[in-house]
């Protein structure tokens, strides 16, 4: 299937995304996924995994300037061409730092979304979250997300 482009972020504008996990233990398959996608991404942006011990962390952990969005079920679903349009939007907006909640409460948050209506495992929306965002920057360089 191919997607509808998105306009490519430029290098000027390229995103820095740090998600945030609840610590939990993530098993081997699930570290390999993570890795494997952060190695896909290394060539469009900066992406970083974070595990707190609990919610009170977060806050501290932020990056103040960063622009939050937290991952639940109830949030706003995007497809993936909405959710690459997003992001692109997002850099050309002057945004540099995308700050991704998984697992925990954040009031904060300026904005929410969902992966699924499901209730997945912080760890499982943690993978999800990374072949997301993946796939959204095959989408805006026009690229094939399926080999």
């Amino acid at each position: 299937m191919m997607y509808t482009q998105t306009k490519p972020i430029q290098e000027d504008e390229a995103l820095n995304f740090e998600i945030f996990v609840i610590d939990t233990f993530f098993e081997d398959y699930y570290n390999d996924a993570i890795s494997e996608y952060a190695k896909r991404l290394g060539r469009y942006c900066k992406i970083k995994l974070t595990k707190l011990k609990d919610s009170f962390a977060l806050e501290a952990a932020l990056n103040d300037k960063a622009y939050v969005i937290q991952i639940k079920p109830k949030g706003r679903s995007l497809s993936s061409e909405e959710f690459s349009k997003e992001l692109s939007n997002l850099a050309t907006s002057g945004i540099s730092s995308i700050a991704f909640i998984i697992g925990m409460k954040y009031g904060s948050a300026d904005e929410s979304i969902s992966l699924t209506t499901m209730d997945l495992s912080p760890t499982l929306n943690t993978v999800c979250l990374y072949e997301q965002i993946y796939r959204a920057y095959r989408i805006m360089h026009g690229e094939p997300y399926h080999k």
